[in-house]
């Protein structure tokens, strides 16, 4: 449906602030997954997002979401993978600290 700006701008207005129901919820929910598994789209959506910044640049995070960020990640167990490539990234780091005999 092709609509002019003016009367897309008067339906996004009426629709501000309005919450959907638990089916239309599910509706969307349902859509979306079914758009999703389509790899022609998801690589259309992939070369839309490149090149454009974060849309989280130029956001922080409160002190309250740090404190929650720290309290789910403190204990996890790091995969093998991880491990490795944390150690690649320090090799040469402390290498003019030790002294090597």
């Amino acid at each position: 449906i092709n609509m002019d700006e003016k009367h897309k701008k008067k339906i996004g207005d009426a629709n501000r602030g309005r919450i959907p129901s638990e089916e239309t919820k599910r509706k969307i929910s349902v859509g979306t997954k079914k758009a999703m598994a389509n790899s022609k789209l998801r690589k259309k959506l992939s070369i839309l997002k490149k090149g454009k910044p974060s849309t989280f640049k130029g956001k922080h995070h409160t002190e309250e979401t740090k404190e929650k960020i720290r309290r789910k990640l403190k204990g996890r167990k790091c995969s093998k993978k991880h491990i490795k490539n944390i150690s690649k990234g320090h090799i040469g780091i402390f290498s003019d600290t030790f002294c090597v005999t």
